[in-house]
Order: structure tokens, then sequence, then C-alpha cells
């Protein structure tokens, strides 16, 4: 029974091995480079057939100007919407973040830090005396 499963399998694997020769052999044969030319006269170029055309083609000219400008032009655009963008919803945040923490002072707090701003951004210079 043992004998019968590997007899099988042998064949089985041979098989294989010559449908797999086979496909390599007749691969091989029709990549020859003297059949490819009688099959097929068009020239292959990196892997890209070129097209056969019976009008010779003439190279357009391109303005390199115009091109950068172009894209010069686009790119712009696109970051200044993009940073105007940004910078409206930074400014949505930092307002609702104030507004929030405003709720929670008391007065003294809010002028404690309206002092502290002014220290800070150089408008008051020395320490205000408290009026009687």
């Amino acid at each position: 029974m043992k004998k019968n499963k590997i007899t099988i399998l042998s064949a089985v694997a041979i098989g294989s091995l010559l449908i797999i020769g086979i496909v390599m052999a007749t691969g091989v044969l029709n990549k020859k480079p003297g059949s490819q030319a009688k099959i097929n006269p068009v020239p292959e170029i990196l892997g890209e057939f070129a097209q056969a055309s019976t009008t010779p083609t003439t190279p357009t000219p391109i303005n390199v100007n115009q091109l950068v400008q172009d894209s010069w032009q686009s790119t712009k655009e696109v970051v200044l919407h993009t940073a105007s963008e940004k910078v409206t919803e930074i400014e949505k945040t930092v307002v609702n973040t104030v507004n929030k923490e405003i709720t929670n002072l008391s007065q003294s707090q809010i002028d404690a830090l309206k002092l502290q701003i002014c220290r800070d951004l150089g408008v008051i210079t020395a320490v205000p005396t408290k009026q009687p």
C-alpha cells in the first residue's frame, strides 16, 4: 500500500517537472533574438514598445519659464489656503481655551492676569500701588 502511494507521488512529480520543462523550453525558444525580430518588427525600448508611425514626430517646444511660473503659482495658492485654514483653526482653539479658563477665575485673578500680561509685553514697567 505504501509503495503504491510512493509510485503515484513520484509519477505526479515527474509529470509536473516535465510540464514545467516544456513551458520553460517554449518560453526560451520564443525569446530568441532572431525570431523576435521576425514576429514583432516594432522596437522595444526600456521595456516599452515604440509605436510604429508613418509620420516623423517633432518634439513640442516646452516653455520652461511658463512651467515654473505655473508650478510656483499653484504651490503658492495651496500653501496660502492651507496656512490660513490652520491659523483660523488655531485662533478658534486659543479663544475657546481662554474663554474656558476665564470663566473659572475671580475678578482679582483676572486683574492679576492682566497685570502680568502687561508686564510681559513691556507696557507696564513698575508695579502699581494700591489706592486707598
